[in-house]
């Protein structure tokens, strides 16, 4: 599963917020409410930092391991644009990412 993969599941189905984190599902926000993608598999902690040197360049990856947490904004194949937070949480990455 790519980010540009989890970004277009999420604007496919109206979401305005995705949230990854090992050990659970991705997550997406979808009319007020958080639902848990049952279709999608349960993410690994290498998942998650894959996802996020997907998403970020070499000098916002060196950010995150230094100062814990980095924001970013990116666009998606035409699609639509997120502003993410990355960030590291209980010795794995997770992040949030709001499609704008």
């Amino acid at each position: 599963m790519t980010a540009d993969d989890i970004v277009r599941y999420a604007y496919d189905r109206g979401a305005s917020d995705i949230f990854l984190q090992a050990g659970s599902r991705p997550a997406f926000r979808i009319g007020g409410h958080i639902f848990f993608a049952d279709d999608l598999a349960v993410l690994r902690p290498e998942d998650t930092r894959a996802l996020a040197a997907e998403l970020l360049n070499e000098e916002q990856l060196k950010r995150l391991d230094r100062d814990r947490e980095v924001d970013a904004g990116l666009e998606f194949g035409g699609i639509t644009r997120i502003r993410a937070n990355v960030f590291w949480t209980v010795g794995t990455v997770g992040m949030v990412m709001r499609l704008i």
